[in-house]
């Protein structure tokens, strides 16, 4: 991962965590979110919408993510983490909790 202070034991947990996971489960949600378009449904959301996403994310990196969902939803403000992993509520923590309660 990028220098973002992600300590060994969560990497450890990570790990545990995916081998644990049921392969069916894993499956079935990858072949979901690949197979779903959603675009249409996204122009159409007519709230204020806070989207945060990491440029360093190696599992759904921001150009195929973060970046086209703010094109597509209207009103929204986009936050870029640098160097956060896939699990920003992990490493960023404090940070997620004061923008998400102060947007």
């Amino acid at each position: 991962m990028p220098n973002c202070g992600v300590s060994s034991k969560i990497g450890e947990w990570t790990r545990w965590d995916m081998l644990h996971t049921s392969l069916i489960a894993v499956l079935d949600c990858y072949k979901a979110v690949l197979e779903t378009d959603f675009r249409d449904e996204m122009r159409k959301i007519d709230v204020p919408t806070l989207i945060i996403h990491s440029d360093s994310d190696k599992s759904m990196p921001i150009e195929i993510s973060g970046e086209k969902s703010a094109q597509l939803v209207p009103n929204n403000q986009f936050v870029v983490y640098e160097n956060g992993p896939h699990r920003l509520y992990m490493t960023h923590a404090d940070r997620l909790k004061r923008i998400c309660w102060h947007s």
